[in-house]
C-alpha cells in the first residue's frame, strides 16, 4: 500500500502532524509513507526514518501566479501541471489530507484524479464543491471553519482524520533522561502573532527572577523577525553571563536538540512549543490573548498552561513560580 499524507499549512502544523506519521507507520509497517508538505515548513519532516518519501511544495512557484500580480496564471499552470503529473504517477492507494483549506481540497482532488484515489480529509466533487468524505472532515466543515473554536486537540483531530490510534511513543520524541539535562531553561520571547506574545517588561522581570533564585542559565530561541525584542529583553538582565540570545541563529534541527537538552522550555502558542512537544520537553505555556490552548497546547506530562485574556494580567511572579 502507498499512502500520501498531505499537510499544507505551517510550521505548527507540520510538527502536529508528525505523530499521525509515526502511528501510520506503526499501523502498517509495509506501507509506502510518502508526506508532501510546503518547502517553507517541511523541515521537520526530513530524514524522519518512518516517511518514504518528503515531496516539497513549492508553493511561491507553484501557486503564486494565482495568488499574486507578480505572475499570471499561464506562467502557474505547466508548474501545477506538472507536480500533479509526478504524484499522479506515484498511483497512491489512499491519500490523507489535513490541511483542512480550500486550496488543498483542489490539489487533493486533482491528485486523486478526480477521486479514483479515496480520500479522507478536504477534497472536491466530481462539479468542484467542496467535499468533507469522513466522519472527522464534516465535523470540522460544521463546527469550526476557520473562525470557530475546535473542540479537539489538532493532533487528535489530524488522528481522527487519519484513522489511527495514538500512543504516547507516537508523540513525544524520546531520549530525554534527568542525568543528560543541561542546567537551562529554553524561552521563545516572540509568537507568530503580536496579540499572542507576552510584554517586553513581563520577560526582563522573569528572567531577574530566575537569575536571582535559580543556577538556571537561560537560552532565548525565536526567528528572525524576533530578534529585536529579544534584544531589548536581554539587554536589561540583571547577569548577560546567564542568558544566550540565539534567536535568528537557530534552524529546526538546533531547536530540537537545545530544548530536548533543556530542563524546561517556556513561550507562547507557536512553533517552538511544538517542538518541545515533540522533544518530550515540559513547557510552561504562556496562552495569552485569544488563544484556545485545549487545541494546541502541551500534552507532555508536568507541562503547565498559564491563561490570560490579557497578557499584561499574567505576572513573572506566577509564570517564575510555575518554572
Amino acid at each position: 500500500m502507498k499512502i500520501l499524507i498531505v499537510q499544507l499549512t505551517r510550521f505548527g502544523d507540520v510538527l502536529c502532524t508528525l505523530p499521525i506519521l509515526a502511528a501510520l507507520r506503526r499501523e502498517n509497517p509495509s506501507a509506502q509513507l510518502h508526506f508532501l508538505a510546503r518547502k517553507s515548513f517541511s523541515a521537520p519532516a526530513e530524514g524522519l526514518p518512518y516517511i518514504d518519501h518528503l515531496w516539497n511544495l513549492d508553493s511561491k512557484k507553484i501557486l503564486g501566479g494565482f495568488v499574486t500580480n507578480n505572475a499570471t496564471v499561464n506562467e502557474a499552470l505547466p508548474a501545477l501541471s506538472s507536480f500533479v503529473h509526478q504524484l499522479r504517477k506515484e498511483k497512491f492507494d489512499r491519500i490523507i489530507n489535513l490541511s483542512f483549506s480550500p486550496s488543498s481540497s483542489f490539489l487533493t482532488h486533482m491528485i486523486s484524479e478526480g477521486g479514483k484515489v479515496p480520500v479522507t480529509g478536504y477534497t472536491r466533487t466530481a462539479d468542484l464543491y467542496l467535499h468533507s468524505p469522513d466522519q472527522a472532515s464534516r465535523y470540522f466543515r460544521a463546527h469550526v471553519g476557520t473562525d470557530r473554536t475546535n473542540r479537539l486537540h489538532v493532533i487528535d483531530l489530524f488522528a481522527w482524520v487519519a484513522g489511527v490510534t495514538l500512543k504516547p511513543s507516537d508523540c513525544h520524541i524520546d531520549g530525554r533522561t534527568g542525568a543528560s539535562l543541561d542546567d537551562t531553561i529554553v524561552c521563545h520571547v516572540g509568537a507568530s502573532q503580536t496579540t499572542k506574545t507576552w510584554p517586553e517588561t513581563s520577560w526582563v522581570s522573569l528572567f531577574n527572577l530566575l537569575l536571582e533564585h535559580t543556577s538556571l542559565s537561560i537560552k532565548v530561541v525565536g526567528g528572525k523577525s524576533e530578534k529585536e525584542l529579544a534584544d531589548k529583553i536581554c539587554m536589561q538582565v540583571s547577569d548577560e553571563s546567564r542568558v544566550q540570545n540565539l534567536v535568528g541563529q537557530t534552524n529546526y534541527k538546533d531547536l530540537l536538540a537545545l530544548i530536548k537538552r533543556a530542563k524546561t522550555f517556556v513561550g507562547a502558542d507557536s512553533g517552538p512549543l511544538h517542538v518541545a512537544n515533540m522533544a518530550g520537553c515540559p513547557s510552561v505555556n504562556l496562552s495569552v490573548g485569544d488563544v484556545r490552548f485545549w487545541e494546541t497546547g502541551p500534552s507532555v506530562p508536568g507541562s503547565l498552561v498559564l491563561v490570560s485574556r490579557v497578557a499584561e494580567f499574567l505576572s513573572s511572579k506566577a509564570v517564575a513560580q510555575a518554572i
